[in-house]
């Protein structure tokens, strides 16, 4: 009973409509589960749909877009990101480090910045730029 729960949690927290099918190990050999319906954790009224959002990005000026995925609710329009879909968002940003060659993206700027305790002021006198123009390169706005 314990894994049929686990699988319904992760049912809960990956899909969002249609229908399922997946193994179970053990005695169940299939199952299709039901469309699960998630409610709004903002207004706790709403139903909540998938959408797609783009996120374009220009390294060596060659536009790359991303699709990322998040839930929006029906009433109240909050938008969220489950954690499912959350990892699976990573993944397609990394997955875009191809088309950057030697070039940093805005993530290793960051990374960078924080492994050595910096500012984005301090990191932007270091690099010889300004704080406008540092901040842009961590959100690649450049």
């Amino acid at each position: 009973m314990a894994g049929f729960i686990t699988v319904i949690k992760y049912v809960a927290m990956c899909s969002l409509s249609g229908n399922l099918t997946f193994s179970l190990p053990g005695a169940i050999a299939r199952m299709t589960a039901m469309p699960i319906t998630l409610t709004c954790r903002a207004c706790k009224d709403g139903k909540l749909h998938e959408i797609v959002s783009r996120r374009e990005f220009f390294p060596n000026k060659k536009m790359v877009s991303v699709e990322l995925r998040h839930v929006q609710c029906d009433a109240c329009g909050a938008v969220d990101t489950l954690s499912a879909q959350h990892a699976d968002n990573l993944r397609r940003l990394a997955a875009r480090k191809a088309e950057y060659g030697e070039q940093l993206m805005g993530e290793e700027y960051i990374a960078l910045r924080k492994r050595y305790g910096l500012t984005q002021r301090q990191a932007s006198k270091i690099f010889g730029k300004g704080l406008i123009a540092f901040s842009r390169y961590e959100n690649e706005d450049v």
